[in-house]
């Protein structure tokens, strides 16, 4: 069991999202990552959004022109991401056991990001699986 799920309960997608929403309505910056990762692959280029949650960092990234595909193992935060944008490839499924090609996803990914608290909640000893 992850320790997401430890500390969640896996009932936070919309809480999550609602956060992220006040901060944006307050003029805090949302989009830090997806702007890191555009200075390190260009638009078109394939990135795998490991831990995506409520999809924020990929549906910018979406946005921008990158060719997203996003994985988390919380039904609840996946649930906010497909209604945000139910147009782009979101999967429900554990990091420390994702196999694209089982998933009919190509694994040929440009760019892995896992923003956000990702690696610290990971099932423990399953980190240098994911990595």
């Amino acid at each position: 069991m992850s320790r997401w799920r430890d500390v969640t309960g896996e009932k936070s997608g919309q809480d999550y999202a609602a956060r992220f929403a006040a901060l944006a309505r307050a003029g805090e910056d949302v989009h830090g990552e997806a702007r890191l990762c555009a200075t390190l692959v260009p638009p078109g280029a394939r990135v795998l959004d490991a831990g995506c949650g409520t999809g924020r960092v990929m549906i910018r990234l979406a946005e921008l022109g990158y060719d997203c595909v996003g994985v988390d193992l919380d039904a609840s935060m996946l649930a906010v991401a497909r209604c945000e944008a139910p147009a782009l490839p979101w999967f429900r499924a554990d990091l420390a056991e994702f196999d694209p090609a089982g998933l009919g996803v190509a694994g040929d990914f440009d760019l892995v990001v896992a923003a956000g608290n990702v690696l610290p909640l990971l099932a423990a000893d399953t980190e240098a699986v994911v990595v």
